[in-house]
């Protein structure tokens, strides 16, 4: 009982750290589960097609998960032509960083040397990422209108 009345203060703080711990535990884990719903890769996938499309997000991008449903539309419409990369410019900001990416969402679409073809950063309607896409295919072909 000596030693509960000598060290009370230091058992308090002992428990504050232990229950902080836990919220940053289950913070940490929570924000992984999150995660998952945007994917990212850690480097960068080769180009199969003519062009590949990079659509770089954050976790934390409202705006990312508004143009989410179009970009995977867009994704399955073209996906015969065109190659497409999402990046979580968190976990790859080399890849963020090589094409001068500072806003999000930001849409990219390179050829296969990796030179941009088009950009594009904000939210589009399915409509203007059908022209995005069309534009970067004209000017890919030479035959820009």
């Amino acid at each position: 009982m000596n030693f509960v009345k000598n060290h009370k203060n230091l058992i308090i703080i002992l428990v504050i750290v232990l229950i902080a711990f836990g919220v940053v535990i289950f913070k940490l884990s929570s924000k992984s589960k999150n995660m998952e719903s945007i994917s990212f890769t850690p480097k960068e996938q080769e180009i199969k097609h003519d062009l590949k499309m990079y659509e770089f997000v954050l976790n934390s991008c409202g705006a990312c998960k508004t143009v989410e449903p179009i970009y995977q539309q867009i994704k399955m419409k073209y996906s015969n032509v065109l190659d497409f990369e999402q990046v979580n410019s968190d976990y790859n900001p080399n890849l963020a960083n090589k094409y001068r990416v500072m806003y999000m969402p930001t849409f990219i679409i390179v050829n296969k040397e990796g030179n941009v073809i088009t950009r594009k950063t904000g939210i589009m309607t399915n409509e203007e990422m059908v022209a995005f896409v069309e534009e970067a295919r004209s000017i890919a072909n030479g035959s820009v209108k």
